[in-house]
């Protein structure tokens, strides 16, 4: 017995699906620049300007408005909590006597 069997790709996709394409490298090494740079300590400046200063890309990155925008998010939220929690033990400790 002979049997036809059609070959179909496996992956046919019809014209209506739509296809999420990834970032472009550039944008992904963008992020991954942005996310270290975002991580460089708040209480020495001079380590954001000389990063500003390896590229242009970088000096873009660092002198846009939503970089300053995250950088001032992530370092002003420790330093909150941290102001929070001391003046909250004090309350309670006042509370107590």
């Amino acid at each position: 017995m002979h049997m036809h069997m059609e070959q179909q790709s496996p992956a046919r996709l019809s014209p209506t699906t739509p296809v999420e394409m990834p970032p472009p490298a550039a944008a992904l090494m963008d992020e991954l620049v942005e996310e270290f740079l975002l991580r460089l300590p708040p209480d020495d400046p001079a380590s954001l300007v000389n990063a500003a200063l390896v590229c242009k890309r970088w000096g873009r990155l660092i002198a846009g408005p939503a970089f300053r925008r995250k950088f001032r998010k992530i370092h002003r939220t420790k330093l909150l909590h941290m102001a929070r929690g001391q003046a909250f033990r004090r309350r309670r400790r006042r509370r107590r006597q």
